[in-house]
């Protein structure tokens, strides 16, 4: 079995802080699994999303996120 990793040591790794981690991990930028409440993350589908580019879908929960446009007038 793999060993799981906390936010703290993803944030380390990429020079973030573990909020920032968590804030992409909830959007479903980073992959990540709950535990409970607890979110941790698979080493081995890290290094994958880190090969293919740390890119993913901009979800939050589940649902689409909306753009919204803002106008400065």
């Amino acid at each position: 079995m793999e060993n799981l990793l906390r936010a703290n040591d993803i944030a380390a790794r990429f020079g973030m802080l573990p909020s920032q981690i968590y804030y992409h991990a909830r959007l479903g930028r980073i992959p990540c699994v709950r535990i409970g409440r607890s979110i941790r993350f698979v080493g081995s589908q890290i290094e994958r999303w880190i090969d293919d580019g740390g890119s993913g879908p901009e979800l939050v929960f589940g649902q689409p996120t909306v753009d919204r446009e803002v106008s400065n007038d």
